[in-house]
């Protein structure tokens, strides 16, 4: 599959187009590379360079939502009791934690934008 859609690449791009065209055509397929890996690129370079405090946050909120998705009713009792401790542990006063850095950094629309993109209640 993929060596069609590089023959097909080095068709279009082999031929007398307009820089125009070719430039979308590149654009096109690293917005479809980026979205197979999904990472958005501006994202994922800012992650790098969060503050300790922030990515610390972040650690503990991707952690919570792990935990809430591994919780099920019907687990045997050992298995909840050590979910419990993890979600103590790594969720505890998460909400309030969102909540502070929000305020924090309300200046930095990039963190704010990952900030927003947990939901906790």
């Amino acid at each position: 599959m993929l060596q069609n859609h590089a023959g097909l690449l080095k068709s279009v791009l082999g031929r007398k187009r307009n820089r125009t065209a070719r430039r979308t055509i590149i654009g096109i397929l690293v917005s479809v590379i980026l979205e197979c890996v999904n990472v958005p690129p501006a994202i994922a370079h800012a992650e790098k360079s969060f503050p300790a405090d922030v990515a610390a946050f972040f650690h503990d909120a991707k952690m919570c939502q792990y935990l809430a998705g591994e919780w099920d009713s019907s687990l045997p009792r050992k298995r909840k009791n050590e979910l419990s401790a993890e979600m103590n542990e790594a969720c505890s006063n998460i909400y309030k934690r969102q909540e502070y850095f929000k305020r924090q950094y309300i200046r930095n629309k990039t963190i704010m934008r990952k900030l927003n993109s947990y939901e906790f209640s």
